[in-house]
C-alpha cells in the first residue's frame, strides 16, 4: 500500500500513514477474533483446560506482541530503509556531458638517442 501511494506522489511518511491506516482494521479484527478464540484457554475455565492453558498464555502473548510489531515496528522499518537505503539503489542518470574534461595526458618529451653527446 505504500509503494502505491510513492508511485501516485506521496512522500515516504505519508505513504506509510496511509498504508498503516489502510491495514490497521484487518489486522485488529484478526487478532481479536484469534484472542477472543484462545481466551477460554489461556483462562482455563473449561473442564480439563489446566494443562492446556500455558499454551493458550503463550498464543495470546504472541499475537499481541506480533500486532505491536506489525503497526509499529513495520512501518518504522519501512522509513528508515526509505530515508537510509532507498538511495543507493535507485538509478541514477547516465552524464551526457561531464561537468569538467578529463584531463590530457601529457606529451612526450624529445629524447636524445643514447650514446650521443653534444
Amino acid at each position: 500500500h505504500a509503494e502505491a501511494e510513492r508511485e501516485r506522489g506521496a512522500n515516504a511518511l505519508d505513504a506509510a500513514l496511509a498504508g498503516a491506516s489502510v491495514r490497521l482494521r484487518p489486522i485488529l479484527m484478526t487478532t481479536l477474533a484469534t484472542i477472543g478464540g484462545m481466551l477460554p484457554l489461556a483462562l482455563g475455565i473449561e473442564a480439563g483446560s489446566s494443562t492446556q492453558a500455558p499454551l493458550g498464555t503463550v498464543v495470546v502473548g504472541g499475537l499481541i506482541t506480533s500486532t505491536m510489531l506489525s503497526l509499529l515496528f513495520v512501518p518504522t522499518l519501512y522509513l528508515w530503509l526509505v530515508r537510509n537505503v532507498e538511495s543507493r539503489f535507485t538509478a541514477k542518470p547516465p552524464r551526457l556531458f561531464p561537468t569538467t574534461p578529463p584531463p590530457t595526458p601529457p606529451l612526450p618529451t624529445k629524447r636524445e638517442p643514447a650514446g650521443v653527446y653534444k
